[in-house]
Parts: structure tokens; sequence; C-alpha cells
């Protein structure tokens, strides 16, 4: 409990305080984070080698301004395919990833320590949550990636509405990732099913704790994701070299933990506070210990 309090205690809630002990457990448990971090990276270097995505900028005279065209297309029969099964088959591992990381951070909070193996076996064990999630995740995406398709359509008709749908697409997932983004750390600290954890993650990105979320959010996102794909996806578009990508994929995987260890002590600190401010705050500590050890012996018992 102690080591737990060193990361959770109100004095390290803040902003700066998370960012930091992020890097501080990201260093720690390196070498059982990195093997596992750069699978997914690989994955996805391998299924976007599968297409060509040509943008280019037209000015049109009738109208007097520049518009957006984005081409895509496959390099071949197979990659129009296997395409979106292998895209799949990598967000689901991208997602495994998350969780993975999720339980090194949680168990070193809490023991200054965490067994690789134990975290793969209880990552495993959370397979039909995460694919459930996996489906949720793509449910979700689906519709500002259609805003962005019908924006780039209607530049042409109507530049001012399609513009409008550009930005929205760009917005939306950074306003309302937020509010999904702890769903991994109810998921796998607490062994919340993909419904409770979904409204644990939604009412803790909410309220008083919006701000530092949505500053954490952003910040993570930006350095993690943001940064590296546009980068990734510009020097795709101008250069062809395979070692170029490969080095960004190891660069992206290096970055992304930071992602997920700093929601998961982000979920530790307003959890633990809320308890702490809860009436029943030893019937609440009680119970869980309660279901941890109910739910550890049937583990055993499935293990025979």
């Amino acid at each position: 409990m102690a080591e737990l309090e060193s990361y959770v205690d109100p004095k390290n809630g803040n902003y700066f305080r998370i960012i930091g002990k992020s890097f501080q457990i990201y260093f720690k448990q390196f070498f059982k984070i990195f093997p596992l971090a750069i699978i997914p990276e690989f994955l996805f270097f391998m299924v976007f080698r599968l297409v060509i995505i040509e943008i280019t900028n037209d000015y049109i005279d009738l109208l007097g301004y520049v518009i957006t065209l984005i081409k895509i297309d496959f390099i071949n029969d197979f990659g129009e395919a296997s395409f979106f099964i292998l895209l799949l088959i990598a967000l689901g591992m991208f997602i495994f990833r998350s969780a993975f990381v999720s339980n090194i951070t949680w168990k070193t909070a809490e023991n200054g320590k965490a067994n690789f193996v134990w975290a793969m076996e209880n990552t495993i064990r959370k397979i039909p949550q995460l694919l459930q999630f996996t489906l949720v995740t793509l449910v979700i995406a689906i519709f500002p990636i259609l805003l962005l398709i019908i924006g780039l359509l209607m530049q042409v008709r109507m530049p001012g509405i399609a513009w409008g749908m550009m930005i929205a697409a760009v917005l939306l997932p950074l306003l309302f990732g937020n509010k999904i983004a702890a769903f991994i750390p109810g998921m796998t600290k607490d062994n919340l099913h993909i419904g409770e954890a979904l409204q644990k993650s939604w009412r803790y990105g909410s309220k008083e704790n919006w701000f530092k979320s949505m500053s954490i959010y952003l910040t993570v996102f930006t350095l993690c994701i943001l940064g590296p794909y546009t980068l990734s996806f510009y020097l795709k578009t101008e250069f062809s070299l395979n070692y170029i990508f490969i080095l960004l994929a190891i660069g992206r995987a290096l970055i992304y933990p930071i992602f997920d260890i700093a929601f998961t002590l982000n979920y530790l600190h307003i959890d633990y506070n809320s308890i702490n401010r809860s009436a029943y705050r030893d019937e609440i500590i009680e119970q869980r210990k309660r279901s941890e050890e109910l739910i550890k012996q049937g583990y055993k018992k499935n293990s025979f």
C-alpha cells in the first residue's frame, strides 16, 4: 500500500507528477514493456505496405481555391483482399499491448515491481473483453472517418461545410478519446466488464477530473500517437526507403507505452481519491479484496 500511495497520493496527482511518474515507471520496466510494444508497430508497418496513398493539391480555376485529393490503392490483389483482416489483427494486438502495459503499470505502482509472466497471463485472460473493445473502437472510429471522407468529397461544391466536417473528424477523437482512455485500466485493475469499464472511464474523464485528464490525454496523444504517426505518414508519401519505416516503427514502439502508463496512473489516482472521499471507504476496500480473492481462486480452479 505504501508503494501505491507513493504513486497516487494527492501530492503526486497533478499533471506534471503523473507525466513524470509515467516516465519513471517506463524506464523501470522498459525491458518488460518494449519487447511486446514493438510487435503491433511492425504489424501496422506490414499492413500499410499493402496500401499506396497519394495526396495531391489541385487548384480549381473556376472556384479560385485549392482542393486536397487523396487516392488510395493496393499494391496487388492479395493486398486488397487481406488488408482489412490484417488491419483488424494489428488493431487487436495494439489493444492487447495496451492492456499488458496497464497491468505492468498498476502492479508496479502497487508493489514496486511486476512480473512479465504474470502480466502476460492476466492480459490473456482479458482477451474476450479486449476483442469486444476492439469492435467498439472500430465502431467509434467509423464516424470521424466517414466525416473525413464526406468532407473531402464535398470540397468542390460546399467548401465551408467540407472543411467543417474535416476539422470535426480531427477534433472528435481528441474530445471523446479522453472519455474512453481509462477503459483498459478499469478492466485490468478492477476486473470490470466492458460496459462497466466504459461507464467508469466516461465518469472519470468528466466533471472535476476533466481538465487534468484532458491535459494528460492531449500531451500523451500528441507525443505518442499523433506526432509519430503524422511523421510516418509524411515520410511514407515522400520517400520509399524501407529502413526509414523500420526505424519509425521502432521509434513509435519506444514512445507509445507512455500513453498507457500515464492513463493507468491517472485512473489509479482518481480511483484512489474517490474511495478515500467515500463515506464507505473501509467497506469498499474490503469488498474489493474479497472480489480479488474470489477471482484468484477461480483462476486457480480453471488452471487444472
